[in-house]
């Protein structure tokens, strides 16, 4: 019960960032210079070819065994991942999108990059 608590808590805030993200998303476009940035999250799947310029920055997928929680590529690798999957055949396994707060945080993070 007390999961369920922290995880509506946790998308309660999430929807007041949307609202924040939306603001930025606004300043962003009538203020930043025409540059572009590539912002996407860790479960992308992207092509070996992609030139350097254009390497998304990324926000990282959340990955969930039992009542442990991994950001992915910080936390945990695909790999690593896979291998307790392997171990631990019973446990219950989720993933989940990219919080809303790390979009913001990468964005404010591109948006001072072209500052």
């Amino acid at each position: 019960l007390s999961r369920s608590k922290s995880l509506v808590k946790e998308k309660a805030e999430d929807m007041l960032l949307q609202l924040e993200l939306a603001d930025c998303r606004d300043f962003a476009l009538a203020n930043a210079p025409r540059k572009v940035a590539v912002l996407g999250s860790s479960g992308m799947s992207l092509p070996a070819e992609l030139p350097p310029a254009l390497t998304p920055t990324l926000a990282n997928l959340l990955f969930m065994v039992d009542d442990e929680t991994y950001e992915g590529n910080d936390d945990i690798t695909p790999q690593e991942f896979t291998d307790i999957m392997r171990r631990e055949p019973n446990a219950m396994y989720t993933t989940s999108a990219a919080r809303m707060g790390d979009y913001l945080k990468k964005i404010r993070e591109l948006l001072n990059e072209t500052e």
